[in-house]
């Protein structure tokens, strides 16, 4: 437990020697706030799991999660609307008594209320962690590193429980108080009873498939929405990255019908000629501006410098006896390499507009190497005149250490009234987050 971030803290902040300039005390070196580690933390992963989250009860600014292993840390960053920021990390032996002294943080995940629960105000995560084989989901308030429920493994011959998670709408209600959770070799699909409780473990529907499914393999990526509008529950993309296999598990509310029985609605994607690391990142989110949901798969060790795919699905592609669609390709960039290692999706320009970007954290910049690059697709421009490759592709400027793009986030920004999305990076040495400029369309969006 710790002392919590107050919203009456982050509107009295002020950062010491710092002046608001275009990009504050940073601007010299990069278009971005740097979120280094506090005191004597040193994770060797740090930002290495992100998660973005509106402030409570619509208060302007915003709040960014992030995790590291070795060794554990877990921080949250409160935005006030100027951009300034008050930071909080905590250790693993300091998270013992409410997340078990993990030994690795796995992945966070955004919580479909931020209503209170009980003696916890919120906003809420999930974080799924590991020790050894033994895994564990937490709901938790951010701003407490404690909360109101736990989810352990529902078998007990289920290994690396946790190593990934995500909401979804199993079916049960209109919203995503449903839990997917990823394990070695298997996927557990958890409907919420009254939610924050899951049912009863008898009904988690532990998945396993046929094929080229990866009976000893970790899913270490979730991630779910609704491709299909003929059925009222998303469908679950699930990746193994290490054997290049990526998977959609559909007809969910029939496979959890069926407990105990294995579930064999699952749409397995052919590897694409010549991907490697397929799965490495996934995104789901109407990137084309279409109305209808796309899935992004980032393959970053593609002939040594990455690809993305972009998977345009509906209800036909769930059909017995169907084959998925070609996805539209998108190679890595002149001089990019590791592209496709992470993905966001966001109103990263200022505007109403949003644009993908995709990592290539091991690219060389003017000489430094591996400096990092993130680009962002406007793919809402592609056309007929233009190839999805080139559609309005712009650069962010890379930052002084390495590895720019490790991981990606969107964090929800608010000022006054109105919502912004800002880009989110971490590198080999800090988590930058993007408030300005980073494109020659973007403008500033803090309070002056």
């Amino acid at each position: 437990m710790r002392t919590p971030i107050t919203l009456s803290t982050l509107a009295a902040l002020a950062l010491g020697g710092c002046t608001f300039g275009k990009f504050d005390d940073y601007e010299a070196k990069a278009p971005a706030v740097k979120i280094s580690q506090v005191g004597n933390i040193k994770s060797n992963t740090f930002g290495g799991n992100m998660l973005g989250i509106p402030s409570a009860g619509g208060s302007e600014g915003g709040i960014l999660l992030a995790a590291g292993s070795a060794p554990v840390a877990l921080d949250t960053v409160g935005f006030n609307p100027s951009g300034k920021y008050n930071q909080s990390q905590t250790e693993a032996k300091d998270l013992k008594e409410d997340l078990g002294e993990p030994e690795r943080f796995n992945g966070i995940a955004a919580a479909p209320s931020d209503k209170a629960i009980g003696a916890f105000p919120g906003p809420f995560a999930y974080v799924a962690t590991t020790s050894g084989l033994v895994g564990k989901v937490y709901l938790i308030d951010v701003n407490r590193y404690a909360g109101p429920n736990a989810y352990g493994t529902p078998s007990n011959d289920l290994k690396n429980f946790g190593a990934s998670v995500t909401p979804a709408n199993l079916g049960g209600s209109s919203v995503p108080d449903d839990l997917v959770v990823g394990a070695q070799g298997k996927v557990v699909l958890w409907r919420a009873d009254i939610w924050p409780n899951l049912e009863a473990d008898a009904k988690a529907l532990v998945v396993e498939g046929s094929g080229r499914w990866p009976a000893n393999g970790n899913f270490d990526l979730v991630a779910a929405g609704q491709f299909d509008a003929g059925t009222p529950e998303d469908e679950v993309v699930v990746s193994v990255p290490a054997n290049n296999y990526v998977a959609i598990i559909h007809k969910v509310a029939e496979c959890l019908a069926a407990v105990p029985q294995p579930c064999k609605s699952i749409l397995e994607l052919p590897i694409p000629d010549r991907a490697n690391g397929f799965g490495k990142s996934l995104l789901v989110g109407d990137v084309d501006a279409d109305g209808k949901l796309d899935l992004v798969v980032g393959a970053p060790e593609t002939d040594g410098r990455g690809a993305i795919y972009v998977y345009k699905l509906n209800g036909d592609h769930f059909k017995d006896g169907a084959t998925p669609p070609a996805p539209q390709v998108i190679g890595a960039p002149q001089g990019a390499v590791g592209f496709g290692g992470a993905l966001a999706f966001g109103k990263f320009e200022g505007g109403d507009q949003r644009v993908l970007a995709v990592s290539a954290p091991s690219s060389d910049v003017e000489g430094t190497l591996k400096a990092g690059r993130v680009y962002l697709y406007r793919l809402y421009q592609a056309g007929n005149d233009k190839p999805v490759s080139e559609a309005g592709v712009t650069l962010v400027r890379p930052p002084e250490r390495g590895l720019l793009g490790l991981r990606l986030a969107t964090l929800p920004f608010r000022v006054g009234a109105v919502s912004h999305e800002v880009l989110v990076a971490a590198s080999s040495e800090a988590i930058y987050a993007f408030f300005a400029s980073t494109t020659d369309k973007h403008k500033d969006v803090r309070a002056r």
